[in-house]
């Protein structure tokens, strides 16, 4: 059990110092198919059957943990460089609007006037 929390402490730290970046390589590497979780429970077939259910339980609320921990960092993280990139992207509603197009003439109409213009030039 020594073991176990020393692993959570380890790696609650970790995803307190983590970046976004950082973050998605430590969950990774704690809750991966090679990860520090899933080693400790492939060794749980070689321990007797009374501390096998104890050790899983152990490990199963481990990892429940460690992904919460993840998920409501990764939260924060996203909330915070939200929050930075909307202080710094700022939008002048004073400013006029961008002219717009009107569209463009019915190509039936254009045939028409055309047709108009050359029998205007015939007489």
């Amino acid at each position: 059990m020594d073991n176990h929390d020393q692993l959570r402490s380890d790696l609650l730290s970790r995803i307190a110092d983590a970046d976004l970046g950082g973050l998605e390589e430590l969950r990774v590497k704690a809750l991966g198919r090679k990860g520090a979780i899933s080693e400790m429970m492939s060794g749980l077939g070689a321990l007797p059957g009374d501390q096998r259910k104890a050790a899983g339980q152990a490990l199963n609320a481990l990892k429940n943990e460690i992904a919460a921990a993840i998920d409501a960092r990764h939260a924060v993280l996203s909330s915070a460089g939200l929050e930075a990139r909307l202080a710094t992207e700022t939008i002048d509603i004073t400013l006029p609007a961008r002219p717009h197009a009107d569209g463009r003439i019915h190509p039936i109409s254009q045939t028409i006037d055309e047709m108009v213009a050359i029998f205007c030039e015939m007489g």
